[in-house]
């Protein structure tokens, strides 16, 4: 009878031990309450008027550092920005930083202790983060906030962000649906933005994976949604471009690239471009292409900049991977060029008021940096360049 009394002893210890570790590792090492810096904002924030900058030199309006987290995972520690519906959000390994785009004011922050963000995206009035916890890649988690006010929406643990970009540390997400992928890249999920639930699942076309870690493996829009895909057919590697409905889950179209190597993709507003080290690419909303610009260097270390415009595309790239950099502007869909000229390195392009804006990092050695040119899509027109001034 002793000895019972003793193993029941045991047992009931070794149970208490167990449920106390299970508490401790829930409400305590897992607990958001000290893991967690979250701000939020409760002030209306203006956007912003689509009509480009004012006439006059570029000078600074206001300026913020973003302190660089370097953490476990290789390739990930850069700081990415985008600007939309009146505010800028800056993403780095140290997490989420939204501020007011006039002004520079805070507006909402999430960060999160012993985690790194290594990727975000966003749909209509919806943000969401992925975070994976520092020495532990297998356990991750989604966030959602309301893109306005930063306030939490949901939590998904165990969720994969599909093709995240090193750049940008972007994945496509659109109609409010997050597009998410499996431990093999094999297959595509679709996450409700509003709920946190799986609404989908897309089987990827046989033999082939989404592309992991690369510069810019996928983008997208509300609408459609574009991937690179590492497939092999006939004992051969070759890289395909599929784009998908987010809202629905189905294939919209699928097409060949020239190459192995990941491609670069740009989704704008009705073009998908595809840079795969042969070609730069230019498809339109049924998955034609309408443009092709060759060479090994056509785009060199980056994507080309590209901007659309009402009826027409305009790129920048280097003609047949030379050292030379031209802008064209392409009628969309039927890919006649309408006009072309020799440029100066942009690495960037915008469009705003009838207008495409290119930057240039720096006019000359002798001069300043940030300097942008204005260029008429219609005829390529090309004023003076407006000079920034160091702050």
């Amino acid at each position: 009878m002793g000895r019972v009394r003793v193993a029941l002893g045991l047992l009931s210890a070794v149970v208490a031990v167990a449920l106390c570790v299970v508490l401790v590792d829930k409400y305590v090492l897992r607990a958001e309450w000290w893991q967690v810096r979250h701000t939020v904002t409760g002030e209306p924030v203006t956007p912003q008027r689509e009509v480009g900058p004012p006439p006059g030199p570029l000078a600074v309006s206001w300026e913020k550092t973003t302190r660089i987290e370097h953490g476990a995972v290789g390739g990930y520690d850069g700081v990415a920005y985008r600007v939309a519906q009146g505010q800028v959000v800056t993403a780095s390994g140290h997490g989420l930083e939204v501020r007011d785009a006039r002004t520079g004011g805070d507006r909402w922050s999430y960060r999160r202790s012993g985690w790194s963000l290594l990727g975000w995206t966003s749909t209509r009035s919806r943000l969401v983060a992925y975070f994976e916890r520092n020495g532990d890649r297998s356990d991750r988690v989604l966030v959602a906030f309301d893109a306005l006010s930063g306030g939490l929406l949901w939590r998904r643990e165990g969720e994969r962000p599909a093709a995240v970009s090193r750049t940008t540390l972007r994945w496509p997400a659109g109609s409010d649906i997050v597009l998410t992928t499996g431990e093999k890249h094999r297959t595509l999920f679709g996450v409700s933005a509003v709920t946190g639930n799986r609404v989908w699942r897309l089987a990827l076309p046989r033999g082939c994976r989404l592309f992991e870690g690369g510069a810019h493996p996928a983008d997208g829009r509300e609408d459609l949604a574009a991937f690179g895909l590492d497939c092999r057919e006939d004992g051969k590697r070759r890289s395909r471009l599929l784009a998908v409905d987010p809202a629905k889950g189905t294939v919209r179209w699928d097409e060949k690239l020239g190459s192995k190597e990941s491609p670069e993709v740009s989704m704008l507003d009705g073009v998908t471009l595809a840079s795969d080290g042969t070609a730069l690419r230019a498809f339109g909303e049924d998955g034609d292409q309408f443009g092709v610009w060759r060479g090994d260097g056509v785009c060199g270390d980056l994507m080309c900049p590209g901007v659309q415009t009402p009826g027409r595309l305009v790129v920048v790239y280097h003609p047949d991977g030379s050292g030379d950099t031209r802008m064209e502007a392409v009628d969309v869909p039927s890919g006649r060029v309408a006009w072309r000229r020799d440029v100066p390195a942009y690495a960037a392009l915008a469009q705003a008021g009838g207008h495409v804006f290119a930057l240039r990092p720096r006019l000359s050695e002798g001069l300043p940096p940030a300097g942008v040119r204005i260029a008429d899509p219609g005829g390529g027109s090309r004023p003076c360049a407006r000079r920034g001034r160091r702050p």
